[in-house]
């Protein structure tokens, strides 16, 4: 039985001339009756790759956005608290101490659900947080390297492009996780600086008080060892991987 790995010294029979995107070695002759089945299985392995590295480097992502976005809806709800009395006075009989308490016992609820999907999200991928810094760190220092080997402007503007890809991905996800700190922490000043605090009863004012202690702590994503996630973070991954890009230059260049 001739195998696919004897073939691939013949330039007209290399699997990457053939339309396949892996050059395995398969104990038939993949280039005749066997040709489609190994077609087959060469589009499974790349679709299962991608969707795998695309769910791991995005999902991340739209976590850190969903959360963002909670937080802020949050904020503005703290904003509309005197508005939200209104609305529920007009369909509600109720008394303006009794609307307003009502819609700050909300907000409270509001704040405790973010908080437990973000502890929820924290246990989930705290480890696979930390083994993303690293491997990314790795992951672009290597393309660092493979750019300063390049030959040519082609191959030189593909690793570029690698490098450029992956600091976006992980940039994001940075940004937003920095933001959902950010902007978790701003709760207290909204809550004294753009509400009727002053005009709410003793009940109202307890409540808010207790809102605001709880806001002192900011919500954030982190990861172990590592602590929160933040745009420092970012910057420290770019030193890392300086740092690995140097050590390979100066050991193998």
């Amino acid at each position: 039985m001739k195998a696919s790995l004897a073939e691939d010294n013949e330039p007209v029979n290399c699997p990457l001339k053939r339309g396949l995107a892996y050059q395995l070695w398969y104990p038939f002759d993949l280039y005749h009756k066997q040709f489609w089945l190994v077609k087959l299985f060469d589009s499974i392995l790349f679709w299962s790759m991608f969707f795998s590295l695309t769910f791991t480097r995005v999902v991340t992502v739209f976590f850190m956005v969903y959360v963002l976005g909670q937080v802020k809806i949050l904020q503005n709800r703290i904003r509309g608290i005197d508005e939200h009395c209104k609305i529920v006075r007009k369909h509600c009989s109720v008394t303006y101490n009794q609307a307003i308490f009502e819609g700050i016992v909300d907000c409270a609820k509001k704040y405790r659900e973010i908080q437990r999907l973000m502890r929820m999200v924290n246990k989930a991928s705290k480890e696979f947080i930390l083994i993303g810094f690293f491997s990314n760190s790795f992951e672009v220092a290597l393309f660092l390297m493979q750019l300063l080997l390049a030959t040519n402007f082609f191959d030189a503007v593909k690793q570029l492009i690698i490098v450029f890809m992956t600091l976006t991905q992980l940039f994001l996800f940075l940004w937003y996780a920095n933001g959902i700190k950010e902007e978790s922490g701003t709760l207290a000043n909204i809550i004294y600086n753009e509400t009727n605090w002053m005009n709410y009863d003793t009940r109202s004012r307890k409540m808010l008080i207790l809102l605001m202690t709880r806001s002192q702590r900011p919500i954030t994503c982190y990861s172990a060892f590592l602590g929160d996630m933040t745009i420092d973070t970012f910057k420290a991954m770019i030193k890392l991987c300086y740092s690995i890009t140097t050590f390979f230059k100066t050991a193998y260049l």
